[in-house]
């Protein structure tokens, strides 16, 4: 049976769609307080970094970081000199990676729930 190839544009369509599914749902998770989403778009190299943090999270001096609940760092587009193979399949381990984080994000979202840590002082 023959494998059906897309081409570079319906792979990075593909991607911003699946992206922009992800940037939805980090405006709902910050919308309802249950955890900090922080996103991070680089347009001039067309990629999307996103950093989920308990909702609890202090930026404060004085205050350790706790530990990521999650994270994604994603390129919305493709190396010029790479062949579509090799861009077809560094494409589904990417949407792989995305379908993977956009349903702990829906799983997020219907806990519904805020999701917090304890947080620890630095040593003086």
């Amino acid at each position: 049976m023959k494998m059906l190839t897309l081409t570079e544009e319906e792979m990075i369509e593909n991607l911003h769609l699946a992206t922009e599914e992800v940037l939805l749902q980090c405006m709902v998770l910050n919308r309802r307080r249950i955890v900090q989403a922080h996103v991070h778009v680089s347009a001039h190299i067309d990629s999307v970094t996103v950093k989920v943090m308990p909702v609890n999270t202090t930026w404060r001096k004085g205050f350790e970081l706790p530990d990521e609940l999650g994270d994604i760092d994603i390129s919305l587009t493709f190396y010029e000199f790479m062949e579509l193979k090799a861009k077809n399949e560094d494409y589904l381990g990417r949407m792989a990676k995305l379908e993977q984080f956009i349903r702990y994000l829906d799983h997020l979202i219907a806990l519904n729930k805020p999701i917090e840590v304890e947080l620890k002082e630095t040593a003086a």
